[in-house]
């Protein structure tokens, strides 16, 4: 995922067997870090691996998820029902929120103003800043999730459909055939 300048490509990594960070192997130690997310700023060239913790990469990978706003990274794990929140600039973890654990797939959604779309399954938890708001119910498991540049509307993709609801009130404000569809990776 790339930050809206593209200038920064942020990856999510989860559980790797015998995974073993740089900074470990340079220092001759072993960490139990179960998932980071790898920072690459493209213009200044370099990288780092923000560390996540416990219990983040011991779910599923599919239950994780991660988003990307202009000043935080959100990572979100459903089996847990973890929200590991760090910033963008410092690169260190502010806070962890949590929402109901599940077993479904992870989307996520990050909109100005702190607020945050988490799907876990069919079920969406709307967080402003780390505080749960409201939970909405998709018609289907969500296949990622958008926000439109206004930030009025939230599309997710379901089963060979793209919904859209309304980021207030959560109701469904249309629907449009999407067959084969993935994942929502962008609207416009």
């Amino acid at each position: 995922m790339y930050s809206r300048a593209r200038q920064t490509l942020y990856t999510l990594y989860t559980h790797q067997p015998e995974h073993q960070h740089t900074r470990d192997l340079l220092k001759g130690t072993r960490s139990h870090v179960h998932a980071f997310v790898h920072v690459l700023h493209l213009s200044e060239q370099w990288a780092y691996c923000l560390d996540l913790p416990d219990p983040f990469g011991q779910g599923p990978a599919e239950g994780h998820a991660l988003a990307v706003d202009g000043q935080r990274i959100a990572v979100l794990d459903t089996a847990s029902g973890s929200i590991a929140y760090a910033g963008a600039e410092s690169l260190a973890i502010e806070e962890v929120a949590r929402i109901p654990a599940g077993k479904g797939v992870a989307s996520l959604a990050s909109g100005d103003g702190g607020r945050l779309f988490a799907a876990d399954g069919a079920t969406v938890h709307v967080l402003d800043g780390s505080r749960p708001a409201a939970t909405w119910t998709l018609p289907t498991a969500a296949r990622g999730l958008q926000l439109s540049p206004d930030k009025s509307r939230l599309y997710a993709g379901g089963d060979d459909e793209v919904v859209w609801l309304d980021t207030t009130s959560g109701s469904v404000r249309g629907r449009a055939r999407a067959e084969g569809l993935v994942d929502v990776l962008s609207v416009k």
